[in-house]
């Protein structure tokens, strides 16, 4: 006789019970919470759909492959697209960046702030993508993320991945979900360590810090500090945990927002973690 399995055991973590209760509550405010609107009720419950999400993200298995427990696969996926499309991750990734301010007043974490990109190879994806200088020209995507100086993600972007790494920032800027007023520090690689960047970084209330390259003449960077690898820990560390989810590792998926929504949700699990 085949076992059966308690697929409970996948959330025993205290930050995926958490991010699953909160996701539960936000849906039901967003949709079920006017009884007098028209509509059939939900078949599948609503936390077994939320737990498949969860599932997919962690193991990285495909939709079809989900087991039989949580419901059926393709209505499962259904909503997965829905609440993408409606930004509710996005919504629960602003709520645990808000609940972590409060509880830490990180304002002092927003005076250093991190940024750097990392490759991602496209198996199926068909949209923001670009020949992968890294993988023979194969298609691939290229994720911007910035963080503060304990390496919670506070702002993200996609491009293709044949993306210079500076070309990037402003929309990795113009996404943030937390902004400082004053003027803060950001610290890069030396992918960003040119005139571009520099300017773009100025003009958005940042004051680069970064290495110079070896081959420039003329150093852009001459006030140097010399803490500026110890800081850039953080953020590698980030991009380490994002991987850890393994749907997040290769895209599988056709759209860019239906991996944005697993990204978002990972960057909600992550800040969790820090509370």
């Amino acid at each position: 006789m085949s076992k059966t399995i308690n697929y409970d055991i996948l959330y025993d973590k205290k930050e995926y019970a958490v991010i699953i209760n909160e996701l539960v509550d936000l849906i039901n405010d967003k949709y079920y919470s006017d009884p007098t609107s028209a509509g059939r009720p939900l078949k599948t419950p609503l936390i077994n759909i939320v737990k498949a999400i969860i599932y997919v993200l962690k193991t990285g298995c495909q939709w079809c492959m989900l087991p039989k427990e949580f419901g059926n696969y393709s209505t499962l996926y259904k909503h997965f697209l829905k609440y993408t499309k409606d930004d509710l991750f996005d919504d629960e990734w602003g709520n645990k960046l808000r609940e972590y301010n409060r509880q830490y007043k990180y304002k002092s974490n927003l005076e250093k702030q991190l940024i750097d990109c990392t490759l991602v190879k496209s198996i199926h994806g068909t949209d923001v993508v670009g020949r992968n200088p890294c993988d023979r020209g194969r298609k691939g995507t290229k994720i911007s993320l910035q963080t503060d100086s304990k390496g919670a993600p506070i702002g993200v972007a996609a491009n293709g991945a044949n993306t210079p790494d500076h070309y990037m920032m402003q929309n990795t800027f113009d996404n943030l979900k937390v902004k400082k007023k004053t003027r803060a520090k950001l610290y890069a690689d030396k992918g960003y360590s040119n005139q571009p960047a520099l300017t773009c970084a100025e003009n958005n209330n940042f004051k680069l810090v970064c290495e110079n390259k070896k081959n420039r003449k003329v150093k852009l960077f001459k006030e140097l500090d010399h803490d500026m690898n110890h800081f850039r820990y953080a953020i590698e560390a980030s991009i380490g945990w994002v991987k850890q989810f393994k749907r997040l590792i290769l895209r599988y998926d056709r759209k860019m927002n239906s991996y944005m929504g697993f990204l978002k949700i990972a960057f909600a699990i992550i800040i969790q973690r820090k509370i």
